[in-house]
């Protein structure tokens, strides 16, 4: 290790040595990559060499570290920033990236404890930096944030009793390290080794009576809470020096899931949530059940549509002089619109059983501050910690106003091309003018899609919104906006207006029109979304490929962590979301249109499952195993498109289809008005009757609380033992002083 007043030139030989003694097998909680302030090539010379003005340098390196100004790796730090400064008015990221990493690297294992490993890649325009924290260190860190890891057996006392329904999930609590004989906490310190309530794993996570307290997920969480407790690192991957950060593959693990989870030939197998959850962690694993639960929901309409469907052109088509066809849609339509109740219930039911069994129940939103934050530097007001302060000034005021015109701008643009479009579709004589134009609208609706992708981040970005969540709420509600309209505006059109327009529908059979588009949309979508798979192969293979040649240029070979290094990030699953609840609009709003397209629904979300899997196994880095209780904002936007395709379905029913050849159209809108309210008031009565939290999961949470205050923080629900355990004892009226009954009764009978 180098050490902390050592040359500048020693630390970075020591930097670049790569036969550091310390064993590899060990070195896989975490990789950081930064770029090589020495390197001369072509590659990174345009990074390197630019510049920032002096001025700004110092304040700029303070605001990377959460370190005192007077740490002793600091000080020395500043000592030859400010050398730098005074030569040149302007100082190259270059110059001061040697300064950084340097610095990063002393804070790593002077403040953290951690052991690293640097080595250069092999085309040597990238320093890796392979990081593990001791089991130590990792109780230290655990203990500081209130790391919750699962009690054992034992401390839940479930192996003296038969195990309740509410026991079946052991008691969550923070972790308590227990220092040379006693414990943190007084109240147990002569009790018991607070240590000894916990569960241990081996190293493939199962549970074991010995072992190590954190698995591999655990490690990264607390690895990197240490790392951000000291360094700003979304601003160091801002600024360029900082590359890459990232937990390493885990050979055997992700195998397993590769051959049980992401293979076609596991297509009609349930998902292994809790190996998901083990390895990627909760925030995919709740995306994934989702996913399966949606699909085993569309089982329902798909049976119901499939048979409607063979019964429709059983009896001759969608004629509707034959009241079995009238009954089958209004059918369908109420089914489609009661199960989506369903769906939205027994998923908040199934989501809060996982955040119990998951132990996120209690689990807080993270309210730091995006490393993309801008601000100056100051102390906020409420919790006295040092963070940046926006004020917003001109512009930046009216941001979010502005972004509503741009989604205007933009849905004007979805008309225009739909009316390009039609007008197309209306002229062209051939036969297949009306598939063209469906394969069309699809191309259009991926197309408008992506662009407005990057719009709507560049947007939300432009709001400079606080926190995490804050700003994927807000990008979350752009693309639902625009997605919702582009993808189903042409649907709508055909269903409710263009019988009245100049062109009118063929035959005046507008609902065959919109069955056509809807099939037309769905399978091009599905053709798109295979090709869509292919792209990130590719890119994943070129950048692999390119870095290869470029180690082999230098005589050397690509490491494990260089070729992951290769592959692209894994974001939050926002568009696979997106992608989802889309598909799901298509069911909910035009469904009763096309019976069958719940089958379709039904086939894409189980391809889709393992087309997910395959990507997160196979294409991307190990995403952090971010945590989370619900699948949040998506459950509103689930609600809503049920509400709107609950109203939608009539309509279609009523007005698109005159199912039931009504011509007075006053007569049509309050039959309308009454099947809709109908089955909104049916809609929130399930509400009302279905719990979104099951009584198991209220009683094995208030079962834990009080398991987690008796044995670790030794309190007791007894009051009586309360008051022994802290020596509390009500002081007794002097005897001159008591009051007997006998003495009330004479002066009652006066």
């Amino acid at each position: 290790m180098a050490k902390i007043g050592a040359s500048f030139d020693d630390k970075t030989k020591l930097l670049m040595n790569e036969s550091i003694s310390i064993d590899e097998n060990q070195l896989e909680d975490y990789v950081l990559v930064f770029i090589n302030p020495f390197d001369v090539g072509s590659y990174t010379a345009s990074k390197l060499n630019k510049k920032i003005p002096s001025k700004k340098v110092e304040n700029k390196f303070l605001h990377l570290f959460h370190l005192s100004d007077d740490d002793p790796i600091i000080q020395e730090a500043l000592i030859s920033l400010r050398q730098l400064c005074q030569n040149s008015s302007t100082v190259l990221i270059k110059d001061l990236s040697k300064i950084i990493i340097d610095v990063i690297i002393q804070i790593l294992q002077a403040n953290l404890g951690l052991l690293v490993k640097p080595y250069l890649s092999g085309d040597k325009d990238q320093i890796f930096v392979l990081i593990k924290a001791s089991d130590h260190n990792l109780k230290v860190q655990a203990d500081f944030i209130d790391y919750k890891v699962q009690f054992n057996e034992e401390a839940a006392e479930v192996s003296k009793n038969p195990v309740l329904d509410f026991q079946k999930v052991l008691p969550y609590a923070p972790f308590e390290k227990f220092e040379g004989g006693r414990s943190k906490n007084k109240k147990i310190s002569q009790k018991r080794d607070s240590e000894k309530l916990y569960r241990t794993y081996d190293s493939e996570g199962k549970p074991v009576s010995e072992g190590e307290f954190f698995r591999f997920n655990d490690r990264i969480r607390i690895v990197h809470s240490m790392l951000k407790s000291t360094m700003e690192l979304g601003q160091l991957i801002s600024l360029g020096i900082l590359q890459a950060e990232f937990p390493l593959h885990s050979s055997p693990s992700l195998n397993e899931l590769k051959r049980n989870w992401a293979s076609f030939r596991k297509i009609f197998k349930a998902q292994p949530v809790e190996k998901i959850r083990h390895y990627f962690g909760e925030e995919v694993s709740l995306y994934f059940s989702w996913l399966g639960f949606y699909s085993k929901w569309l089982c329902i309409p798909s049976f119901f549509g499939t048979i409607i469907y063979i019964i429709i052109y059983a009896t001759g088509g969608y004629d509707f002089h034959y009241p079995t066809v009238s009954i089958c849609l209004i059918s369908f339509s109420l089914l489609l619109s009661i199960s989506s109740t369903f769906l939205e219930q027994l998923w908040l039911r199934k989501e809060n059983t996982l955040a119990w069994e998951w132990g996120v129940t209690d689990l807080e939103d993270n309210d730091d501050q995006r490393p993309e934050f801008r601000g100056k530097p100051g102390i906020d007001e409420i919790s006295g910690k040092r963070k940046k302060i926006f004020v917003p000034k001109g512009l930046e005021k009216y941001a979010r106003f502005m972004g509503y015109w741009i989604i205007l701008f933009f849905v004007g643009i979805v008309i225009a091309a739909i009316t390009a479009i039609f007008m197309f579709r209306d002229k062209t004589k051939f036969a297949w003018g009306p598939t063209v134009a469906g394969i069309a609208n699809a191309i259009q609706i991926k197309v408008l899609n992506y662009i407005y992708r990057i719009v709507a981040r560049k947007m939300t970005d432009w709001e400079n919104l606080e926190t995490n969540r804050d700003y994927m709420d807000s990008l979350t509600f752009k693309l639902f906006c625009f997605q919702f309209v582009n993808s189903y505006a042409s649907l709508f059109y055909i269903a409710f207006f263009k019988a009245s327009s100049n062109h009118g529908c063929s035959n005046g059979d507008c609902l065959s029109e919109l069955r056509l588009q809807l099939a037309t949309i769905y399978l091009t979508n599905l053709f798109l979304n295979i090709l869509e798979l292919g792209i990130p192969l590719i890119r994943d293979k070129y950048r692999l490929l390119r870095e290869e040649r470029r180690a082999e240029a230098n005589g050397k070979i690509m490491t494990k962590e260089e070729k992951e290094a290769t592959r692209e990030d894994y974001d939050a699953p926002l568009d696979d979301y997106m992608e989802v609840i889309i598909s799901y609009g298509y069911v909910i709003l035009f469904g009763v249109s096309f019976p069958i397209v719940p089958f379709l629904a039904l086939i894409l979300s189980l391809l889709e499952i393992r087309v997910d899997a395959w990507k997160l196994c196979n294409l991307t880095k190990r995403t952090f195993p971010s945590q989370a209780k619900s699948i949040g904002i998506w459950n509103n936007i689930i609600q809503i498109v049920s509400y709107i395709g609950a109203s939608v379905n009539i309509g279609i029913v009523l007005f698109t289809a005159n199912a039931f050849n009504i011509e007075n159209v006053a007569h049509k809108w309050i039959l309308f008005l009454v099947i809709e309210h109908g089955i909104f008031v049916f809609k929130l009565l399930i509400e009302d009757w279905i719990p979104d939290v099951p009584e198991v999961v209220q009683k094995g949470l208030a079962w834990s609380e009080r398991i987690v205050s008796e044995k670790l923080y030794g309190k007791v629900a007894d009051i009586k033992e309360i008051m022994e355990i802290n020596s509390l004892n009500f002081r007794p009226v002097d005897e001159d002083k008591e009051v007997m009954v006998e003495d009330i009764i004479p002066m009652a009978s006066k």
